[in-house]
């Protein structure tokens, strides 16, 4: 339901014989049109509040009240470490933001390049780097536990991503030995090598090859409202994408009855599972739900987009997950950053 401004005013979900209710979320807003309550079913009640500007000072859920200050410019500031300055100080503490680049904030430290890209951040003892094209594009990062790199096509869309677990042989344990523990450290941190392919500037599939005895790999396809962001449905398969090599055309003209695209014919192959998308009023998936109606995936979300997931035992046992948070938005396990088609956003 909507109110006469268009706003979202109410969602409801039912379960599919008609007879319980799955969530139920009601929204609020002030008189600027700012979003200020929100009571979930599921998630009990949100509060928000904001400045006279519509800048969010505080935000209230079960997962805790978060407080947030800006300096002038709208630069987000630590509020835990901001003191009074007085006129007369000898050593007046500076704006860590005067340079428009987060130095630190809630106890972690950042470092940039000559082009404002993030090359260094440590938090909680744990130092990350990062690397970047010529296109300030995501190159590669590494940390105490893996290493992922990343590629992308002629359109700067992210077109795959490799992660490798940090091991170091023990030879005195012997070669067998080495490579049964390097792919338990593996499975572990969940590393291995994603495709991605796409649909304008929406991820339309993503897949993944076996990464070891038993694995069967998966294909995940997302499907959106039409010509915006907000997801409808992911469809996921058990197996990876069927890739053929291409001629190299750069010698010859492109010849339509040589192109093995064309060339190929492939049976459509059944889905494994199919889930769907319950968004709330700014498109953010909130549930996944299954083909019983019954909740697969769920998030809590902070102010900024970090969330807490949980997944049905169903969910676990088909390799169903979300990694879909705001809209354009795509989740990576190994940096905790969002990659954001033309950027990467840290919740």
């Amino acid at each position: 339901a909507w109110d006469p401004a268009g706003r979202l005013q109410e969602q409801l979900l039912g379960s599919h014989d008609g007879k319980s209710t799955l969530f139920k979320r009601q929204y609020q807003y002030d008189t600027g049109g700012q979003l200020t309550d929100i009571h979930d079913s599921r998630r009990g009640h949100l509060a928000y509040q904001y400045d006279p500007v519509g800048r969010l000072l505080q935000a209230t859920s079960r997962l805790g009240v978060e407080t947030f200050a800006f300096d002038p410019a709208g630069n987000l500031l630590d509020e835990k470490t901001q003191q009074m300055q007085r006129p007369l100080d000898q050593d007046p503490k500076r704006n860590r933001l005067m340079d428009n680049l987060l130095r630190e904030y809630a106890g972690t430290h950042y470092s940039y390049d000559e082009r404002g890209n993030l090359m260094h951040r440590l938090h909680n003892g744990v130092r990350a780097q990062f690397t970047w094209d010529l296109f300030d594009r995501l190159g590669s990062y590494s940390d105490d536990k893996l290493k992922v790199e990343y590629s992308y096509d002629a359109l700067g869309r992210r077109l795959h991503k490799h992660s490798v677990a940090h091991y170091w042989n023990k030879p005195q344990a012997g070669t067998g030995w080495n490579q049964l523990e390097r792919a338990k450290r593996q499975r572990e941190l969940d590393c291995g090598f994603t495709l991605f392919g796409w649909d304008g500037d929406t991820l339309a599939w993503e897949s993944s090859p076996p990464r070891d005895e038993g694995d069967t790999g998966r294909t995940v396809h997302y499907l959106y409202e039409p010509g915006s962001f907000v997801p409808v449905a992911q469809a996921l398969r058990k197996g990876p994408v069927r890739l053929h090599k291409q001629p190299d055309w750069s010698q010859r003209s492109y010849d339509f009855d040589q192109d093995p695209l064309w060339q190929t014919h492939m049976e459509p192959q059944a889905l494994d599972a199919i889930a769907w998308y319950q968004c709330d009023h700014l498109g953010t998936p909130m549930e996944l739900t299954d083909h019983n109606g019954a909740v697969a995936w769920t998030g809590q979300y902070k102010a900024w987009g970090e969330v807490r997931e949980e997944r049905s035992g169903w969910a676990k046992q088909i390799g169903l997950s979300n990694p879909i948070r705001f809209q354009g938005q795509y989740h990576d396990r190994e940096t905790g950053l969002h990659y954001n088609r033309y950027r990467y956003y840290d919740p």
